[in-house]
């Protein structure tokens, strides 16, 4: 992805907490950058693992005004509203609950709202057939575009 990103943008960065890969050690949640300091941001399968309300929060402040945050995680539109289990500690039962022993939460359609809670206007992208292919997605995946005003 680095080469992909890299060819069409100035200036790209990658971003983690754990991953020693990375050109920036972060923590989604309290940021260390500067507001209004990005103009795009990619955040790929991130927010299931996180407190992605303060994610989104962080996420927005750190966006200049017009900048875009490109977000993808696994979502069950057909919920009304997110599965969150606290009590659910595990990793045996948070595979069962929510897919994967690392994951926190399994999103349903109430995470638009958060969405715009954060701040952000929200679109989203959600291919079909040979798009899915050409734009490297999980068939039934949603891309959310959460745009700064």
């Amino acid at each position: 992805m680095r080469d992909y990103v890299n060819s069409r943008v100035g200036l790209y960065r990658t971003a983690d907490l754990y991953a020693g890969d990375v050109d920036l050690k972060l923590n989604i949640e309290a940021i260390d950058q500067p507001d209004a300091s990005w103009d795009l941001i990619i955040c790929s399968h991130v927010l299931e693992h996180v407190d992605h309300r303060k994610a989104l929060r962080e996420l927005h402040r750190i966006l200049a005004p017009g900048g875009k945050l490109l977000a993808l995680f696994p979502i069950v539109d057909a919920w009304s509203r997110d599965y969150e289990a606290p009590e659910i500690q595990g990793p045996r039962d948070r595979s069962l609950h929510f897919g994967k022993s690392n994951h926190r939460r399994r999103f349903g359609a109430s995470v638009r709202g958060e969405f715009a809670d954060a701040g952000f206007r929200l679109e989203t992208f959600s291919p079909i057939g040979p798009d899915v292919v050409r734009f490297g997605l999980i068939p039934g995946e949603t891309l959310f575009i959460g745009n700064k005003a």
